[in-house]
């Protein structure tokens, strides 16, 4: 950490308090970037994503530190109907952009789409990378299932995949470079070692923008880096990247922009500069959505006079406009287009929609319980409505509600494990569960009445029940292993609703005795007697899974390379591309009589 603030450029105008801060951030990135650029740690990124996203929280913890619950409630309503709209308008031009960028990338490719095909892939595709993080993975993956029905090979899908990542970083480049020479003092210096004058980083930024249109103006020819041939487009092409992007950003940033407190005096041009840098630190994290890091970098950005309640209910209402509500619809679409693409089959009958359902039941029920358990916590953490409660405490001893919202605390970290058991197929999770939404429907209403819960629970329970045949794997839920990722996810919520929880009763002061008081408007007591159950029952699960007996890795059968060469053939001819699973060697193999078929 360097030791000399007088070094900093601009630094004595940051509280003490706030110049630590920023070195930590800095520093930190820094080695995280580092980190990341190892390959044999690549597997680690989830683990490094959560690291990050603990470390966002806490900064946002400390920037709210003077901002209690109700205010922000208050303030989100408070919100003015003309800064709504104008932000509403901004979302959709900024995706109405992004197709464009879908338009420009199959003219690189040398293809041509209708413009509404091409704009639902794209708008479909941005919003789920937008919030799922990972973009060439989530997006590219709806990228090439809605390409490959429109007849684009997927070599001409990785060029327009390719095409929308280099226009992102045009924006960037471009805008971020511009804002940075029209507004330095914008952002917070960075520290000694690393100190770089804003003009001179903003033309930096926009050195490398004109290196690519150069490029494109005087390369014919593609170019080979390292055995890989780039192609660079044409100069129409290029400035069409360019007029998109913009505008993409330009909307994108105005969104938040409108929905900025009025007390907070900053022209668009600068606050352009914070944006994109939130929203690249948001992108390189690797958390879905870039949630609490572009929170983070915002709130320790923005100007510190401005009002911090009015600030988060302007990011809080962004991340419903812009992620979201638009995820939302996109689910709509892409249910509403697949089920399109199966009409034909709907209509042969039952067989036909089980055999297009089954690959995809267990994944949506999956999700779908998650997030019925993530709805459960977040219930848990926040407190109830006092109406509701004193209606309840009329009808029911107290020691109902307590145990109530100690139970749908359990209950809902019990459907977070049990989600990944659904996803693969396990009879026993799918029994589990049946009862826990059930059981948790019941304890949403009896801790505070929360009706809305328990119809949300209740729905997921009647889209289960019918679901039954496709969960038949007869296996036991500990044996099963949870992937890095899972266990990221799982830690990344519970570590998102303890915030909350911490954040929603940050006015109660602590004290020992506080776990033991019993009250009807003891919601910070509930909260943390919930916390601490849901921790003793993941310390128990965890053990019950460390004591868990070992398995074989290979079948204790082997099949000889024989019996390999033998099955080709009838692997070929199956329907279903999972019976090449067979010709890994691993899985014993059981003969009928003739030779014919085999069970592996």
């Amino acid at each position: 950490m360097p030791a000399k603030v007088e070094n900093y450029s601009r630094m004595e105008e940051y509280p003490a308090e706030k110049r630590s801060q920023i070195e930590y951030i800095f520093h930190f990135g820094y080695i995280f970037g580092m980190t990341l650029r190892k390959a044999a740690l690549a597997k680690f990124a989830p683990v490094l994503a959560l690291l990050l996203f603990a470390v966002a929280l806490v900064f946002v913890h400390k920037e709210l530190k003077d901002v209690h619950y109700h205010e922000l409630a208050a303030a989100l309503k408070d919100l003015p109907m003309r800064g709504l709209l104008a932000s509403g308008l901004s979302v959709a031009i900024s995706y109405l952009a992004l197709t464009g960028v879908d338009a420009l990338g199959l003219r690189y490719a040398g293809r041509t789409l209708p413009y509404a095909k091409t704009a639902l892939t794209s708008f479909i595709s941005f919003v789920i990378s937008n919030n799922f993080g990972f973009s060439a993975f989530t997006g590219g993956l709806v990228r090439f299932r809605l390409y490959s029905l429109f007849g684009i090979s997927a070599a001409e899908t990785v060029k327009v995949a390719g095409f929308c990542v280099i226009t992102f970083w045009q924006g960037v480049l471009f805008l971020g470079g511009l804002s940075l020479i029209w507004a330095p003092q914008t952002l917070p210096p960075l520290p000694a070692g690393l100190h770089v004058d804003a003009r001179v980083l903003g033309g930096l930024l926009l050195a490398c923008f004109g290196a690519y249109l150069g490029a494109a103006f005087l390369l014919r020819k593609p170019v080979h880096i390292r055995g890989i041939e780039v192609v660079f487009p044409k100069p129409g092409l290029a400035l069409g990247q360019l007029c998109v992007s913009i505008l993409d950003w330009v909307g994108a940033g105005a969104a938040l922009y409108f929905l900025l407190p009025a007390e907070m005096h900053i022209g668009l041009m600068a606050f352009l500069a914070v944006y994109i840098v939130s929203q690249t630190f948001g992108l390189v994290s690797n958390v879905p959505g870039g949630a609490g890091v572009f929170e983070a970098s915002m709130l320790l950005l923005l100007p510190q006079e401005a009002p911090r309640t009015g600030l988060l209910a302007a990011l809080v209402a962004y991340r419903i406009l812009y992620y979201l509500g638009p995820l939302g619809l996109a689910a709509i679409l892409f249910g509403g287009f697949e089920l399109m693409q199966r009409r034909s089959a709907i209509r042969k009958g039952y067989s036909w929609i089980r055999q297009i359902a089954d690959p995809v039941i267990p994944l949506l029920s999956g999700a779908l319980v998650f997030l019925c358990g993530v709805v459960l916590l977040i219930s848990g953490s926040t407190r109830a409505l006092p109406q509701r409660m004193e209606w309840l405490n009329a009808m029911l001893p107290l020691g109902v509600l307590e145990a109530s919202h100690f139970l749908a605390g359990l209950t809902g970290i019990s459907l977070l494990m049990l989600a990944r058991g659904l996803q693969l197929r396990l009879d026993a999770a799918f029994h589990i569960t049946v009862w826990m939404l059930g059981a948790g429907a019941v304890f949403s209403l009896l801790k505070g009445f929360d009706f809305e819960e328990a119809l949300f629970l209740g729905c997921a329970l009647l889209f289960l029940l019918p679901s039954r045949p496709h969960f038949y794997r007869r296996s036991s839920i500990r044996e099963e292993p949870m992937t890095p990722a899972w266990i990221a996810s799982i830690a990344l919520i519970l570590g998102a609703v303890f915030w909350l929880g911490l954040f929603s009763y940050k006015h109660v002061e602590y004290r020992h005795d506080l776990f033991w008081d019993f009250a009807l408007d003891a919601n910070a007591s509930r909260f943390l007697r919930s916390t601490v159950g849901i921790a003793s029952f993941l310390i128990l699960y965890s053990g019950w899974r460390l004591f868990r007996p070992t398995r074989a890795g290979i079948a204790d059968n082997p099949p000889s390379g024989k019996d390999l060469d033998g099955i080709q053939p009838i692997v070929a001819a199956a329907p279903k591309a999972y019976a090449h699973l067979a010709l890994l060697g691993d899985k014993s193999l059981l003969f009928n009589a003739s030779r014919s078929a085999f069970i592996m």
